[in-house]
């Protein structure tokens, strides 16, 4: 019986070993799509800007940390933005069952701009006629998960 007992403890001992590495691997990977798509969200942005505009974008914001939304739930930053500037708000999901949607606001809360794609990729655009602060407001449409948020703008001479 003593030995049926040190038996069982290490064998969940050994399987131990070999599922934590492989959970920490999977949460890893899931970081890994998030950043791959985000890439190629970027680069369609930049073939657009380079093709439509003539000239590349810059991103200037990014959120380092990827929150986690639940579906239902919102979240919010703040930035100042210059005038006459067109700014590009990207928010990328990492599921394709997600449904992010992105909203501009102004300080006094009228809605600037808003996205309009439905899916895991949702993108709004805003010129500013004065230097403003504006409201990025993200919504968890459908799904949840981790989502990266990104601010680009043309480059200035």
């Amino acid at each position: 019986m003593k030995h049926f007992r040190s038996l069982g403890i290490f064998s969940v001992f050994v399987v131990a070993i070999f599922t934590v590495p492989h959970l920490s691997y999977g949460q890893t990977t899931s970081q890994k799509v998030l950043a791959q798509r985000f890439a190629a969200v970027v680069q369609v942005v930049q073939n657009v800007c380079i093709e439509k505009a003539k000239v590349e974008c810059e991103l200037l914001e990014l959120t380092d940390n990827p929150p986690m939304l639940l579906q239902g739930q919102v979240i919010e930053y703040l930035g100042v933005r210059a005038r006459g500037v067109p700014y590009l708000y990207a928010v990328i999901a990492e599921r394709d069952d997600m449904d992010p949607d992105i909203y501009i606001y102004d300080s006094s809360g009228k809605l600037l701009a808003r996205g309009e794609k439905t899916g895991p990729f949702d993108m709004a655009a805003h010129i500013p006629e004065y230097k403003q602060r504006v409201i990025q407001r993200v919504k968890m449409f459908k799904g949840s998960g981790h989502i990266a948020i990104a601010v680009l703008a043309p480059i200035e001479d």
